[in-house]
Formats: structure tokens, sequence, C-alpha cells
């Protein structure tokens, strides 16, 4: 059960926004790289936590586990200690990380929100993207809340509320082609990226995360993550569930939900930036 500090308790309670987040990351060859998404460094348990140089991380699912939703870290190669050399090497590959609440005026007042390892690194297009595995049976149970800027809901649970079995969130068809991680399919009646961090649902049923979709030369490209497309062929009957970024702003713009808005939208932005000491 994850317990909450009494003061981080009392003060989230009160609606205080002097919480930023710190991550640990932990790679292959021992090194330790700190992170916050705070204006200016942290410091505890001998890890320094620097702001201000560049990665941002996606949002968190800490209840259900990091991959069900497709969480990323991204960034931009070149930025202080992430090279393509380092990603090659696979310096970054299976590296164990956590990431805290923590309360930028008292850092003892913090909480251990989710730990894990690095899934899937890769690298394109002058930017770098690692998929992250939360650790721990005991991550795939509620216990509590999770205090974050977005929401904690599941796209269509009960605390959601939202129908995704209407016109507006779904469709149902064929696909056309494969081609490396997308499924290509017909032009569809969809914005583009209305799909990204949706599902993908096979008549086997298997439910696949959504990277990205977008329209291009008349067809709907949907991407999946790495390794998931395989089984999947042309011809093959699929339906697609369209997706939410969590926040408050598409909770209301896209679904016009945000009376079942589940996160706390006054809390800073978790964006953070990597620095890494020598």
């Amino acid at each position: 059960m994850r317990l909450i500090p009494e003061k981080m308790r009392a003060d989230l309670a009160a609606g205080v926004t002097q919480f930023c987040y710190g991550w640990l990351i932990l790679r292959r060859d021992g090194l330790r790289l700190g992170l916050t998404n705070h204006d200016t460094d942290l410091q505890f348990n001998g890890d320094v936590y620097r702001a201000n140089s560049g990665i941002r991380f996606s949002t968190l699912d800490a209840r259900l586990g990091l991959t069900r939703h497709g969480a990323t870290a991204t960034g931009v190669l070149g930025s202080p200690h992430i090279s393509e050399a380092d990603l090659l090497a696979g310096l970054y590959d299976a590296a164990h990380f956590q990431l805290y609440l923590v309360d930028w005026r008292d850092s003892d007042n913090r909480l251990l929100l989710v730990e894990g390892a690095f899934d899937s690194v890769g690298h394109d297009n002058g930017q770098f993207h690692v998929a992250l595995r939360a650790t721990g049976q005991q991550l795939n149970q509620l216990q509590g809340r999770v205090y974050q800027k977005q929401c904690d809901a599941v796209l269509g649970d009960g605390r959601c509320q939202v129908d995704l079995e209407t016109a507006d969130y779904l469709w149902r068809g064929d696909i056309r082609a494969i081609d490396h991680d997308f499924v290509i399919l017909p032009r569809l009646d969809f914005a583009d990226g209305w799909f990204q961090h949706g599902t993908l649902l096979t008549t086997s049923g298997r439910r696949l995360p959504i990277r990205f979709d977008e329209t291009r030369d008349q067809q709907r490209f949907v991407q999946l993550w790495q390794g998931q497309i395989d089984g999947l062929q042309a011809g093959d009957t699929i339906q697609l569930f369209a997706g939410c970024d969590k926040s408050l702003r598409q909770c209301g713009d896209k679904f016009a939900n945000s009376i079942n808005f589940q996160g706390f939208a006054s809390l800073s932005d978790e964006a953070v930036l990597v620095a890494v000491g020598s």
C-alpha cells in the first residue's frame, strides 16, 4: 500500500502547489541521473536532482502499470549526457528508475510514486524515446490516490464515465496494409491524433496501445509500439478506441467530461529536464 506522509497528505488536502517531480535513473554502467521539473536543483538520499536540460516524460499511470498506456520518456539527442553513442551502446537499456513527488521546500516531505525499468530505447529524427515499465505486481492494485497533474482515471472506466462505444470515439474496419510499426487503414473522418494514447482491439481480444495516428496520402497510418504489430496482417478486422492524454484541457475539449476529471490540475507540470553530474 502507498503510504502518504502525514504532512504531505495535509498539504495536498489544503491545495498547496509546492510539489514537483524527482526522477532517479540508474544506468547499467552505474551512472546515477537525477532529474526534476522544478526550476532549481533538489537533493535527497545523497543524489542531486538537476533542473533545466531537456527530457520529457509522458503521463504516468502507476495504478495499472506504465506499459498499458505506452508511457514514455522523450528528448533531444545532443542535450547534456544524452547522446546517440550512449543509446547505441545500450547504456540506457533496462536502466532502473524511481519517480518521487517532492516538496521543493522540504525534500524530506516526499513520496515514491512508482519505480520500474526502461523497456525499449530508440531514436529517430534527432529525438530519443524510451518506453517505461513499472515493476512489482503491487503497482497493479489501486491503493489510495496518485497525486499528479493529469487525470488518474482510465478512459471509459467508472470514474471517467466516457462511453467509448459511441461513434465519436470508436472505429471498426479492416486493415489495408502493414508497414513496419504502422497499421494502414482507409481515410477516416477523425482528426489526426484522435486515437493517440488509445487502443487497437483485435478480433482475438488483444488490446494494443496506440502511439500515434495521422492521415497521409488519403490513408490513415496508426503507429503501434515496437514489437506489438506482430501477428497483424492486411484484411484483419480491428476496432480503434479514442485516446486521452489525461490533461484537463483534453478532458473538456475532446470528451466534454471536465466534471469527471480525476487529476490535480494546479500541480506543476511534469515535464522534467535532465542533467547529470560527472
